[in-house]
């Protein structure tokens, strides 16, 4: 398990929601960070949260700008509240660097 790694990337992945470009876009450039994080780089007790969040992103579709156009933009708000939240789930779990 490197929770650093898994870290680093959710990181990366709730930067990527404070741009100034549309929801759509930020939450694309999102996943493509969350997409780069092994569930087994996760306390177990995040792995679930960690993949219903990644399929709820993907929502049936074949690319993620597809699945993502086909959301509301409450869906959308909601899913970028949860990448955050885990984010912030996982900092709890981190021990320290040495």
């Amino acid at each position: 398990m490197d929770y650093h790694r898994a870290a680093a990337c959710l990181r990366l992945a709730s930067l990527a929601l404070c741009d100034s470009d549309e929801l759509q876009s930020r939450l694309e450039t999102s996943y493509s960070h969350l997409s780069r994080v092994d569930p087994q780089d996760l306390p177990e007790r995040l792995h679930v949260r960690f993949e219903e969040l990644v399929a709820d992103m993907r929502y049936g579709g074949d690319s993620i700008r597809m699945a993502l156009a086909r959301m509301n933009r409450t869906d959308q708000s909601h899913l970028a509240t949860r990448i955050v939240s885990l984010f912030g789930e996982l900092c709890r779990h981190l021990p320290p660097e040495d």
